[in-house]
């Protein structure tokens, strides 16, 4: 009996290539401040996370935004930088995908938004959702990484066992939270390429 029967991924940085840098560079610059503080892959600003929960829509999270950066950003100004960091979606990463769904049942978990999910459907196959067999987006939840709590929802609806189940993502505070559900958690090194799983399932 194989080790492994379920993989669950994240999307940006390990099968969509991504780069944060971009959006704080371009929101800085419109701003004339540096952002960063309120902005990085692993520390952001609680309005940020209610967004990716969706408790907030686009609207109300730019005027929230505005008032705490004291900007008066556009809806297309700010979607043209909060989007900037969303690069390409390899087609080897599909194949891969098309190749690891003959032996394993494929998920994704990934903490988005509404801006950027709308923006993702322009760069993805309009099938992307079909290579899984369930994905699940934070903002359509109302739950996010590195909450434990939207690990064990995907276990529980998905009937997955934890230690048979490997999740990949590129930030390590949701691996180490994903641990504490039990599953197998590990550590993406951002946009390495997709082929650099299999190691993991040998």
């Amino acid at each position: 009996m194989k080790e492994i029967e379920n993989i669950i991924f994240d999307l940006g940085g390990v099968i969509l290539n991504i780069d944060y840098t971009r959006t704080i560079e371009k929101l800085s610059e419109f701003c004339q401040q540096d952002i960063s503080s309120h902005y990085t892959q692993n520390a952001q600003i609680e309005i940020i996370d209610q967004f990716e929960k969706g408790e907030i829509s686009a609207q109300d999270f730019l005027m929230a935004l505005n008032q705490r950066l004291k900007q008066n950003l556009t809806m297309e100004q700010f979607s043209s930088a909060w989007n900037s960091m969303l690069l390409d979606l390899p087609t080897e990463h599909l194949n891969i995908l098309k190749e690891l769904q003959k032996d394993y049942r494929l998920y994704l978990l990934s903490n988005t938004n509404q801006i950027h999910y709308q923006a993702f459907e322009h760069i993805a196959p309009q099938d992307f959702n079909q290579y899984f067999k369930h994905a699940y987006y934070s903002h359509l939840m109302g739950m996010r990484k590195p909450e434990v709590e939207i690990y064990q929802y995907v276990i529980q609806e998905q009937k997955l066992v934890a230690h048979k189940t490997l999740f990949i993502d590129d930030t390590e505070k949701n691996i180490l939270a994903a641990q504490k559900a039990g599953l197998k958690a590990q550590f993406w090194k951002q946009n390495q390429g997709l082929e650099k799983i299999y190691p993991l399932l040998r």
